[in-house]
């Protein structure tokens, strides 16, 4: 397995985008721009609103479409998606984004937390590639279906992943520090519920059979933390790159009491482990967005609440409408970051949030679905944000994170995009 099974042309190929991502790492922009996160995050007060693009595989591969890259096999072309992406981000859109001198050792690891039953049943039409819509087809129907759920099993070899994480050392140090891959978990007990009853039958639980819903939400939170030590006590829980997006929809990690590769005194990277309190977590429950608060408070953020106390930080939402929520967010002792999806009233969550939290914006991606860019509705948006955050004196970063289609002229738009936050960013914040 020389090589990681790569070509002699692949090697140094991604050598070669190696050493122009680790300019753009050390230059002083970038620096600069780490420590604009780091106030952020902190919670400095005035810190100036960063923006940032982060697309999923749908729009990557329309920015980069098939043909665009050079590797071929599998290992090979991961990492020069990789490389490609963020220096798009970087050099292209000019956002702020930012990039760290490390790249990933690739080893295989996953976890099945629920010991092989799967966390969702999906149903999609005849045809559908993967990407459409789809129907929630229910798992757990009766009790008894509860001791379907299992403990967590955890898929990891050692000795492999040792083999992979030197031979990758061989291909990209000194130019750049090979790390463990990121191995991260978060927390969507809320939205898990509602995968294994199904979506409508959920929501009739809630009022109709609530101790049957914290049932069943028990023995979820009981996977998930057992999970969730199952991958720190292998020693490949978390991220020493902070340059990684948090979620699909919150910005970067950076953050003090965070660890990250320069903490890691003696290099040794694969023995290394990073605790808990030295990272993020993350909970999600987008099914909740409809429901009341004291629902939301009683079968989600009570579990999660237990789940995130070990960590530094806690990262809050993805497309919930949290803004009429805040109240909530406050009764955990980490909260740090919060999700505001473009379906919140700017003024309320602003209001809300003050100088508390980060206001993590999540801007609408509707603008990009015709063949041009609709400059004035990003325009009109992104300024209503600015106005609201800058006004209740908010760290707030935008995050751009397109799930689906970019439609034509992708690039284009994207640029656009960019151009417009950062005009406005600027004029806003002088």
């Amino acid at each position: 397995m020389k090589n990681l099974g790569m070509s002699d042309f692949e090697v140094d190929y991604l050598r070669e985008l190696a050493s122009e991502y680790k300019k753009v790492a050390l230059s002083k922009e970038n620096q600069a721009k780490i420590q604009n996160w780091y106030d952020i995050n902190d919670l400095k007060p005035n810190a100036k609103p960063l923006f940032m693009n982060h697309y999923w595989p749908v729009a990557m591969g329309e920015i980069f479409p098939e043909g665009s890259f050079k590797c071929k096999t599998a290992t090979a072309l991961q990492y020069e998606k990789h490389f490609k992406t963020k220096l798009f981000y970087i050099q292209e859109l000019g956002d702020d984004n930012v990039c760290e001198p490390v790249v990933p050792a690739y080893y295989g690891a996953g976890i099945e937390p629920f010991g092989g039953l799967p966390s969702k049943n999906m149903i999609r039409a005849e045809g559908d590639d993967g990407t459409g819509a789809y129907e929630l087809a229910p798992i757990i129907i009766e009790r008894d279906d509860l001791s379907k759920i299992k403990d967590p099993i955890l898929h990891y070899n050692r000795d492999k992943a040792f083999e992979i994480f030197c031979q990758t050392r061989e291909i990209f140090e000194p130019e750049l520090t090979v790390v463990k891959r990121a191995t991260l978990w978060g927390s969507k007990l809320g939205d898990q519920f509602t995968w294994f009853r199904g979506m409508e039958q959920a929501y009739i639980d809630l009022i109709d059979d609530p101790e049957w819903t914290h049932e069943l939400l028990k023995v979820i939170a009981d996977k998930y933390e057992k999970a969730l030590y199952l991958l720190v006590n292998a020693g490949i829980w978390g991220n020493y790159d902070l340059s990684d997006a948090l979620s699909t929809s919150s910005g970067l990690r950076y953050a003090t009491g965070i660890k990250d590769y320069k903490d890691v005194k003696d290099g040794d990277f694969f023995n290394d482990k990073i605790e808990l309190n030295q990272s993020w977590a993350e909970s999600i429950a987008e099914a909740f967005t409809c429901v009341s608060n004291d629902m939301h408070k009683e079968f989600s953020y009570k579990y999660d609440k237990i789940l995130a106390k070990p960590f530094k930080y806690m990262n809050i939402g993805c497309c919930e409408v949290l803004g009429r929520k805040i109240d909530l967010i406050r009764e955990f002792d980490n909260a740090r970051m919060i999700s505001i999806s473009e379906w919140n009233d700017y003024e309320l969550a602003a209001k809300n949030i003050g100088k508390d939290f980060v206001y993590s914006y999540k801007p609408a991606g509707v603008p990009f679905l015709g063949e041009n860019l609709d400059k004035a509705a990003v325009e009109r948006e992104i300024r209503g944000v600015l106005e609201a955050v800058k006004k209740h004196e908010c760290n707030a970063a935008l995050v751009l994170n397109i799930g689906g289609t970019l439609g034509k002229n992708p690039i284009k738009k994207t640029k656009e995009w960019s151009e417009i936050a950062r005009k406005l960013v600027d004029e806003y914040y002088s």
